[in-house]
């Protein structure tokens, strides 16, 4: 036997759990030690109760395990929609060097160059992990730093020492989307605002692997 089948079956497994366990018990071990019990029973002369009973002991005892085990993995699968944490992702495109996002939350880059001059454009994707269902109500929470290339140009209140950088807190709401887009964009303050767009590629977005890291990691902080 080849190795992949064995492989196939192995990555299903870890997938599905019990499911795939009981599923196993149900339509492959309980069916086979059913036709041995049914060509038991044809055999001729008649074979005794006593020879009969390990044929029906095996096919009761793989029918009941097998439905225990689909017990157990719907179980599994409510509880872990109960306890389950919730996400949503949240991407940033369109920031220049110039410009950096601080946030409390996962996050990684993608960079590009632009058609204008090739310069260096950045993409942020953002996973905020919760234990609770989002609502309207929610407020996700970013800084914007825009560092003024003007060295000479005198500091604001809000600026670092020598009016280098200038930071601006912006709040996403909830959409009720699970995965938001917005493009940065900068007035001629060099304010930033965010403004919302298509999502981008999905390529790029957290996959189910990291969603479920992410999910550990604050799990454990609790």
């Amino acid at each position: 036997m080849s190795p992949e089948p064995v492989s196939t079956l192995a990555a299903a497994a870890s997938q599905i759990g019990p499911d795939f366990y009981g599923i196993l018990l149900v339509t492959v071990v309980a069916a086979a030690s059913g036709r041995l019990l049914l060509n038991a029973q044809r055999i001729r002369p008649s074979l005794s109760d006593a020879q009969l009973r390990p044929y029906r002991l095996f096919f009761y005892l793989s029918c009941a395990f097998g439905m225990a085990a689909i017990t157990v993995s719907i179980g599994w699968w409510l509880y872990r929609q109960a306890a389950s944490a919730h996400t949503v992702q949240i991407a940033i495109t369109n920031v220049t060097p110039d410009i950096t996002i601080e946030s409390k939350y996962f996050s990684r880059k993608s960079f590009r160059k632009s058609s204008f001059r090739g310069q260096l454009i950045v993409d942020e994707y953002f996973l905020i992990v919760s234990d609770r269902p989002f609502s309207e109500k929610d407020r996700f929470a970013f800084d914007i730093i825009v560092r003024n290339s003007d060295a000479s140009k005198p500091p604001s209140d809000c600026e670092s020492p020598g009016g280098v950088a200038k930071k601006h807190p912006l709040e996403v709401p909830f959409s009720g989307k699970l995965t938001q887009s917005f493009s940065l964009e900068l007035d001629s303050s060099s304010l930033p605002s965010l403004r919302s767009v298509a999502s981008s590629s999905t390529s790029q977005w957290f996959s189910r692997a990291e969603i479920q890291v992410a999910e550990l990691a604050v799990e454990a902080t609790k």
